[in-house]
Parts: structure tokens; C-alpha cells; sequence
């Protein structure tokens, strides 16, 4: 994949575009704009945030969890879900939005701090604006981020274990970078698994599902 991101910030340009129409029968709204973002269309940005499951005390499979790697590393699980799915070839990727970031630190925002916690208790609801400080960082990755329109934001992960192992849920949303608007947030949920990672591979798998051609 080439993947090439401009060295300097240039001002996003604000457009108007039009939403899928829901239709009564066949495809939703949301199937049918995740079936169109499957071109060079999507920055995905990094994971924010991966936390236990709030409990009085941790689990001691959850205590020996390595979180700060563990995050880093659904990045790429994320990748590679969207990767053998044939989705998403041409798609910038965190470590591409890192790398415009440690170029120019000033200017661009780091993506993997951004200003999510303005999104607590936000009704994520199609046509939403985002709030101001959050759209003003994701207005400039856009703009480094070479003609892309759409924003893929994994919000947060939280992770538990049960008798079935790890399992995860979190929230995903998919932004419209011109408009600073949301086109749908989803709660999700993955099946449990032995081993975290494998629970994070579910889960990204999940994710990478909602974009793949409702018509296969």
C-alpha cells in the first residue's frame, strides 16, 4: 500500500454532503455508507482508550494484563482484520498519522490523545456535531492526510474476564471529517476468547465486518 501524508497542514476544506437515505427494505443507511467507504475514502484513527471491566477487585487475569502494549498493538490487529478482508488496501492508519505528528509535533495533534473524554454523556446520534476542541484536532489530520474524508474512531475498549475468558465491548463511531458530524456510532461486543489478544481480534474483526460489501 502507499500510503503518502503531506509534511505540512493545509486548511481543511468544510463541504456539504448528503446522507444515505434509509430505505424500507434491503440495506440500511449504515450498510450502505460503510459499503461505499471501501476505496481510499477512511483515515483510521488510533484506539483511545483500553481499560478492566469496573469490578471491586481486578480479576488476577486482568491484573497481568500488559495494557499500554496491548493497546498499541489492537492498532494493527485492526489493520490486519480490515487486510484479509480485502478492505481498505489504501486507508491511512495510525502509525501514518503518528508519523505526521512526530514531523510536526506544533501543528498536528497527537492522534493518540485526542480529546474523546468531550464525548461523555453526548447522545451519538447520525448528523451529530462533534465538540469543538475535537473537531478542530480531527480537522487537522484531515488536512495531512492527503484528499481522505472520513474518520474511523475506535473510541474505547474495556476489557473482562468470566468464566468463557476475555471478552471485550466499546464504542466505535465513524465521522464525516468535512462536516465534523457523526454518521453512526455502535456500541459493540466481541465473543470470548482464552487469551486477550484473541478477544482484541475478535472484536477488531467485528469492526472490520460493518465495512465489507453488503452485497457479498
Amino acid at each position: 500500500m502507499r500510503t503518502v501524508l503531506r509534511n505540512s497542514v493545509a486548511a481543511a476544506v468544510l463541504l456539504c454532503g448528503a446522507c444515505a437515505t434509509t430505505q424500507q427494505h434491503g440495506p440500511s443507511a449504515e450498510e450502505e455508507t460503510n459499503a461505499r467507504l471501501g476505496g481510499d475514502a477512511v483515515v483510521v484513527l488510533p484506539l483511545q482508550a483500553m481499560s478492566p471491566t469496573a469490578a471491586p477487585a481486578m480479576a488476577a487475569e486482568l491484573a497481568a494484563v500488559r495494557w499500554q502494549a496491548l493497546r498499541e498493538s489492537f492498532n494493527d490487529t485492526l489493520r490486519n482484520a480490515f487486510t484479509v478482508r480485502g478492505i481498505a488496501e489504501t486507508w491511512i492508519w495510525p502509525s501514518d498519522l503518528r508519523q505526521a505528528h512526530r514531523r510536526n509535533p506544533a501543528l498536528v495533534p497527537n492522534p493518540y490523545e485526542l480529546a474523546v473524554g468531550s464525548l461523555r454523556g453526548m447522545r451519538l446520534e447520525p448528523e451529530v456535531d462533534l465538540p469543538e476542541r475535537l473537531a478542530e484536532q480531527l480537522r487537522t489530520l484531515l488536512a495531512v492526510s492527503e484528499g481522505r474524508r472520513y474518520f474511523l474512531l475506535p473510541v474505547g475498549i474495556v476489557l473482562s474476564h468470566g468464566a468463557a475468558g476475555f471478552a471485550t465491548s466499546g464504542q466505535v463511531i465513524l465521522v464525516d471529517g468535512r462536516r465534523h458530524r457523526v454518521l453512526w456510532a455502535r456500541r459493540m461486543t466481541g465473543p470470548a476468547s482464552s487469551t486477550a489478544e484473541g478477544a482484541l481480534s475478535a472484536y477488531a474483526g467485528a469492526i472490520a465486518t460493518l465495512f465489507m460489501d453488503v452485497g457479498q
